[in-house]
């Protein structure tokens, strides 16, 4: 006899009408994609930034993976496509391995707004965009593997929302950069010179052996 399992099973629940509760669309006639011309803009740079974000976040995991060549983190890090596998992975290397047991609490603070950050960015990329055709708001249905029903479920996104995204990505970016990357260049830097002042300390504190008299 099978012992019953204790785990809930999981079915589906609905649609997930979060962006609208009523469940019909919002009144008004509407076309397909951004046609409001400072939202598409808004948009357009938080994707042009977004790359500059991932190539800070390298730095991130070559930190974490003790690279500090980050030759193979980049390479690793490239070849993972997947944003919420890159996150997993540099939660992973903070929180159990031994090598990251002193790591501040700036890189657990980094990762998880860059894991926010990055499911809003994913919605506007994926996402699929109404307008409308009275007033131009815009309207955004999240990708979704099993809601035939998007529109149904897009909710309001306005030109502000998109905006702090924006910022959001933008100050994340200049804090990696300045309490990470420069930090850690910083602290190399006093080790090698810290380094240096040793080796020249040992060659000073080293006896010379003594000279031959010369006779003649």
């Amino acid at each position: 006899m099978n012992t019953p399992s204790s785990k809930p099973l999981v079915r589906f629940k609905g649609y997930g009408l979060d962006g609208n509760p009523r469940g019909r669309p919002p009144d008004g006639e509407f076309v397909s994609g951004i046609h409001n011309a400072e939202l598409a803009q808004v948009i357009g740079q938080l994707v042009g930034v977004w790359p500059h974000l991932e190539e800070s976040m390298i730095d991130v995991f070559a930190q974490l993976a003790g690279d500090q060549t980050k030759i193979a983190s980049y390479a690793i890090f490239r070849s993972i496509t997947a944003e919420r596998l890159r996150v997993d992975i540099m939660r992973t290397l903070l929180t159990a391995t031994p090598l990251n047991v002193s790591r501040e609490q700036v890189f657990d603070e980094v990762i998880d707004e860059f894991a926010s950050i990055n499911k809003l960015r994913n919605d506007y990329v994926h996402g699929i965009w109404y307008t409308a055709s009275k007033d131009g708001k815009t309207y955004l249905s999240p990708p979704s593997a099993s809601n035939p029903h998007a529109f149904l479920a897009a909710r309001r996104v306005s030109v502000k929302q998109a905006e702090h995204t924006l910022i959001r990505a933008a100050n994340l970016n200049g804090r990696i950069l300045s309490e990470i990357v420069v930090a850690d260049l910083k602290a190399r830097g006093a080790q090698r010179a810290a380094s240096r002042r040793k080796s020249r300390a040992k060659a000073v504190e080293k006896p010379q052996p003594d000279k031959a008299l010369r006779t003649t």
